[in-house]
């Protein structure tokens, strides 16, 4: 009698301590459940997305707005599946010393790839780049961003100066040729065959930066210093351009709209050539006013043009429209080059000079650029230098949306959405479990409940 009673008690003891180690391990395997669970869903991310533009994102709904009622129910469902029982070898119910149901899963927090003005995109479009071209390409990079933020310089101050020199001339020294180009498309000076320029479209009735987008209740993670230089050479890989123009997608210059924002290839394309335009006549009046051989040829000009005035103040006033109407003139045989593919100095030098002064009417009755030079800067380059003084927020929005139209164009995806897209998430899964070695032998007998867990796991594409 005294050896049984002190076998159970001891047993009880050995129970209870099983019984004990067996709770840790149901906390430790709720815990490994609920990231399983969170990761096996964000798994199921959008192919399209990924293959086209190397971005993971998870589609919240396929029906134009997010369904997170039917994604709870996936992932309830997956929960169960991973969770249920299956004998084991010995064909005994309680093989699993684990076994536990998932009562409930919740999202609790998620993020769209349109919240924040677009942060989650950004973030991992940085995020590829860095990957692919490594963290000691940034020096370059912010290379790259310094000589941007030095060409905000504006050209209206030298166009002032054009205007002045027409009033004091008319018709006099060239400068109402030039004029009568400042007034024409642009395009019909950089662009020998117009007709030949892409006709395509994009609609932006929708567009995202303008429309109440859906948005998620989670808080986007801080940018870097170095997100905004990688996001924009993420836009110079993965956007098409005139240079290099994809028939596949709904514009052929991607890279045109990022930066001009139009609805048409033909506005993009002029948009750019516009931009490339201004810093070019900046660039070369800032070569010419420190040239002082042609700086005397232009005061040369001047003096005869407007010497009988006898007023150096508007001999001065003609000698600067001169420079003006000069730098523009090569800057259009500038843009010219960097349309067929060649490549122009960011500033000149002597050797790097085509036009001359003495004939700028003439110049242009001929098909002629500027000299190429093989150290100097490429259409794709002045397209970086664009970027880079194209505001982050405008880029972002333009690249979602020729995303979103892409997309749209392939089989079923009629509905794809941005804001759709769920860049993070984080769940919340409560778990049931009943005990296993209480009242074997009488110890728990009056033990009646059961175990609750209750987990949290969140999940990001980008950490």
């Amino acid at each position: 009698m005294f050896l049984s009673l002190a076998l159970t008690m001891i047993l009880s003891l050995v129970f209870t301590l099983l019984e004990s180690a067996r709770l840790y391990g149901l906390e430790a395997q709720s815990k490994m459940e609920t990231e399983l669970l969170l990761e096996s869903k964000m798994a199921e991310y959008d192919t399209a997305l990924l293959e086209q533009y190397h971005l993971y994102f998870l589609e919240a709904g396929r029906k134009g707005e997010p369904e997170l009622s039917s994604l709870e129910q996936s992932l309830q469902e997956l929960g169960e599946e991973n969770l249920r029982a299956k004998p084991g070898f010995l064909k005994m119910s309680y093989t699993n010393l684990y076994e536990m149901q998932l009562e409930n899963c919740y999202i609790t927090n998620y993020t769209m790839a349109t919240d924040d003005a677009g942060a989650e995109f950004r973030r991992q479009a940085a995020d590829y780049v860095k990957r692919t071209m490594g963290i000691a390409a940034i020096e370059k990079l912010y290379e790259k961003a310094t000589e941007a933020k030095e060409l905000t310089e504006d050209n209206k101050d030298i166009e002032k100066k054009f205007e002045a020199a027409i009033q004091e001339t008319g018709t006099q020294s060239g400068l109402d040729y030039v004029k009568e180009l400042k007034n024409k498309s642009i395009l019909s000076l950089v662009v020998e065959d117009v007709s030949a320029v892409s006709t395509q479209t994009i609609d932006l009735s929708d567009d995202i930066a303008k429309r109440t987008c859906f948005t998620g209740n989670g808080e986007a993670q801080q940018e870097d210093m170095t997100t905004g230089l990688f996001f924009r050479e993420y836009l110079l890989k993965q956007f098409s351009d005139y240079r290099n123009q994809s028939e596949s997608e709904v514009l052929q210059y991607e890279m045109e709209y990022l930066i001009a924002g139009k609805d048409s290839d033909v506005a993009n394309l002029a948009g750019v050539a516009e931009r490339m335009l201004a810093i070019r006549e900046v660039a070369n009046y800032i070569y010419l006013k420190g040239d002082a051989e042609k700086t005397a040829l232009a005061n040369t000009i001047a003096l005869v043009t407007a010497g009988w005035t006898a007023n150096p103040a508007v001999v001065k006033v003609v000698e600067e429209g001169i420079l003006v109407a000069w730098a523009f003139s090569e800057s259009i045989k500038d843009v010219k080059t960097l349309l067929k593919g060649g490549k122009v100095p960011f500033l000149k030098g002597n050797a790097e000079w085509t036009l001359d002064v003495g004939a700028l009417s003439e110049s242009f009755a001929k098909e002629e650029e500027s000299k190429t030079s093989e150290s100097g800067l490429s259409y794709g380059d002045y397209l970086r230098i664009l970027l880079y003084l194209t505001g982050q927020e405008k880029l972002t929005y333009r690249a979602m949306n020729l995303m979103e139209q892409n997309i749209r164009r392939l089989p079923d995806r009629e509905n794809f959405r941005m804001d759709c897209m769920i860049g993070s998430m984080e769940i919340q899964c409560s778990y049931l479990s009943k005990p296993l070695f209480f009242g074997w032998f009488g110890s728990g007998e009056s033990f009646k409940g059961d175990y609750h867990f209750q987990e949290k796991n969140s999940f990001s594409y980008v950490y």
